[in-house]
């Protein structure tokens, strides 16, 4: 059953994984693994709000696989497909049927598999926590130093990772004293508590604080990296509660639960129940659910993505409520509903994954590329195929968003970017131009252009594909309309001066 739910796992995510239009996000993310290899390190930015570590990640892919959708993708889907394991290795401390049914619940999430097929830190940060969670789970079962290790390692991950590693820290604090002040009250037998020795803690802890200093400061290549690790707690807190243009309703979380999740639902619904009745470490970890649930309810900066950290602790928490009730009832009844869930998700995710990927009408695909937008710089990458000349040719890139485009064009070896009312020189093989910098762009050419419109995304201006009608003729579509520079009016002599 473990490996079954595995490779399901592993299908989900790795089926057609190219299938879907880069990002935005993902070219931002492409294009730091590129500097990455270009300068030899990542230059810790407080205002990006990510940690170092995914870049690294991307550019060891980029060096294996190439520059390509499966090389920008296969990180986040392996770690998603890790985080599913661990939820199956977390059946000593929570037992088989609700560790297995929790990690069949996250095999087939809709946003697990979305979001692991695409090249953003969610899925990574979702592992260590994870696997926070499943060192936890050991050291409950078998005090040893692999789960020290498991903990520590967890914890490092995600502060190289996301700085909303803060948020978790929180709800994990409220959590365990909700469970500390509460024991007595529902009852739950006293257990004294087991700390790790010293002797385990300081290596586990030296380890993860010398990762951290050296991937913050570029492996000492950027040392005010180390200063800048603090800076974006101050300006994240600001921006988080206004919105920043990403405000949602506090109700937002229940939307997309009800409308993808229906496994995380039924443990939202069966949480309290589960802070009541269940014992450690589900009753703990229903009381995380509830905190973190709230924490991000209550912040009005809202993207889809961070649903995976809402939906996973929600998973085991339904996997519980769905045990519980075949044991109190017929076990029919539990398998039948339980089978019921994980049917629903898995059909939603197909639905979300293969059909619907590039449909900015369904809330999980938030600004995303749309296909026939790429269809210029498909031509580029033909014709450079047959003409691998054409990858030394100048490329002008004038438009105020325009990602994706800078790591598509990344094999290309001249390629120059202008944005916020900063124009080109002239002109160039192929120019990129937004609806914004049109009139000024065209006023600067002297070549004749073939032109193809196209929209990246919601999010982004109508722009234009400026191929030139020489470099390119043939190699174009038919229907292709032509651009041709106004010719400047002769001089007229002035008259003499009396």
């Amino acid at each position: 059953m473990p490996w079954a739910i595995l490779g399901l796992a592993l299908v989900l995510r790795l089926w057609a994984l190219p299938l879907r239009p880069p990002h935005s996000d993902e070219g931002v993310n492409g294009w730091f693994a590129e500097k990455v290899l270009s300068e030899g390190f990542y230059h810790y930015d407080a205002e990006n709000y990510h940690g170092p570590l995914h870049y690294y990640f991307l550019a060891l892919a980029r060096v294996l696989l190439g520059h390509n959708l499966w090389a920008l993708r296969m990180t986040t889907v392996l770690f998603g497909a890790a985080a599913v394991w661990l939820a199956i290795g977390c059946a000593d401390a929570l037992g088989r049927r609700v560790a297995w049914t929790a990690a069949l619940f996250l095999a087939v999430s809709p946003a697990l598999v979305l979001y692991a097929r695409w090249a953003i830190h969610e899925s990574e940060f979702l592992f260590f926590t994870m696997l926070a969670l499943r060192g936890w789970c050991r050291w409950r079962t078998r005090p040893r130093r692999l789960a020290v290790w498991e903990v520590g390692i967890g914890i490092a991950g995600a502060l190289a990772t996301k700085e909303v590693w803060v948020v978790h820290a929180a709800a994990v604090f409220a959590a365990w004293c909700a469970w500390r002040l509460s024991r007595r009250w529902v009852g739950e037998p006293k257990a004294a508590p087991t700390w790790p020795p010293l002797r385990w803690v300081l290596p586990v802890a030296a380890t993860g604080l010398i990762g951290l200093a050296l991937l913050y400061s570029g492996f000492g290549r950027d040392p005010q990296g180390l200063v800048r690790f603090f800076a974006p707690y101050a300006i994240w807190s600001t921006r988080a509660m206004q919105g920043a243009g990403h405000e949602k309703p506090w109700f937002y979380w229940l939307k997309l639960f009800a409308r993808y999740e229906p496994a995380a639902l039924v443990g939202l619904v069966a949480a309290p129940w589960a802070a009541l009745a269940a014992r450690p470490p589900l009753r703990p970890l229903a009381l995380y659910s509830l905190a973190t649930f709230a924490a991000y309810s209550l912040i009005h900066y809202k993207t889809p993505w961070c649903v995976l950290e809402l939906v996973w602790p929600c998973a085991f928490v339904a996997a519980w409520a769905l045990v519980r009730l075949a044991e109190s009832t017929r076990p029919w009844v539990g398998a039948a509903l339980t089978a019921a869930v994980a049917a629903t998700s898995l059909g939603l995710g197909v639905r979300l994954n293969y059909v619907h990927y590039a449909d900015n009408k369904e809330p999980y695909i938030y600004v995303q590329t749309v296909p026939e937008a790429l269809e210029p710089w498909r031509v580029l990458e033909r014709a450079a195929a047959a003409d691998p000349s054409l990858r030394t040719l100048p490329i002008h890139v004038v438009m105020n968003l325009s990602w994706p485009l800078p790591w598509l064009l990344a094999d290309f070896h001249h390629v120059g970017h202008w944005n916020d009312g900063a124009l080109p020189p002239g002109d160039a093989a192929v120019l990129f131009v937004d609806e914004p910098h049109r009139a000024d762009v065209e006023a600067l050419l002297h070549r004749s252009y073939r032109v193809m419109p196209f929209k990246l995304s919601p999010a982004h201006a109508q722009a234009y594909a400026y191929f030139d009608a020489e470099t390119f003729a043939g190699r174009l579509p038919s229907g292709t309309r032509s651009f041709v520079p106004e010719t400047p009016p002769a001089a007229v002599p002035s008259a003499p001066v009396p």
